[in-house]
């Protein structure tokens, strides 16, 4: 019966056409699972040399960030350095008093006050006491602290003016808030200097 339908395919007029479609149904279910393949396998060649190429990109702009990061770092310990914390002001305190003997004045008075901390928020101003109202999400992870330092001290005219240059000089993050000349009542030649200093630290705030 085999051989029966084997002669009769042989001798069909249409058996080119057969084997046409037989070839083609043969080759699609072989393939399409092979297209299959190669788009995924091309959807995936896509999206790593998209990855590749992001990462060569940052690779190259990487010594860049790490001269912006150290400029920043440097900036950071700069401002450090002339902060003005309630651990370091007993410092402070001592070279003001060094800075009014150089310039050969005497310190009549010399008083700190305990930290005033409020919360500091994102394009705030330090000397403000109390902070501006904003939203939560203006607020950041940091703590304005204040000090104030009332120095009173007696001199002539030059030493004063001496002392001053030296306060502004040092570049701590001190602020003049008062200041008031007046003549000596002891000394026609002297004068009394009463200054008002605000020292600022920002502190870290424990989370």
């Amino acid at each position: 019966m085999n051989r029966s339908l084997i002669d009769r395919f042989c001798q069909s007029p249409q058996r080119r056409l057969i084997v046409a479609i037989v070839t083609t149904i043969v080759s699609l279910a072989t393939l399409l699972p092979l297209a299959d393949d190669y788009l995924d396998n091309h959807e995936s060649r896509r999206t790593l040399a998209e990855e590749l190429d992001q990462a060569r990109q940052t690779a190259k702009s990487l010594p860049g960030l790490e001269v912006t990061v150290s400029k920043l770092k440097a900036r950071l310990e700069e401002l450090e350095s002339r902060a003005i914390s309630g651990e370091s002001v007993g410092l402070y305190r001592s070279q003001l008093v060094g800075f009014v003997r150089e310039a050969g004045c005497e310190v009549r008075r010399i008083d700190v006050a305990p930290p005033v901390k409020r919360v500091w928020l994102k394009e705030d101003n330090a000397l403000l006491k109390l902070p501006a109202s904003g939203s939560a999400d203006q607020r950041t992870p940091f703590q304005l602290e204040r000090q104030k330092v009332a120095l009173e001290v007696d001199g002539t005219l030059e030493q004063v003016t001496k002392l001053m240059e030296r306060i502004k000089n040092e570049e701590s993050l001190a602020y003049a808030h008062r200041l008031q000349l007046q003549s000596s009542p002891v000394d026609a030649e002297s004068v009394t200097l009463e200054l008002e200093l605000w020292l600022f630290a920002l502190i870290r705030q424990n989370t």
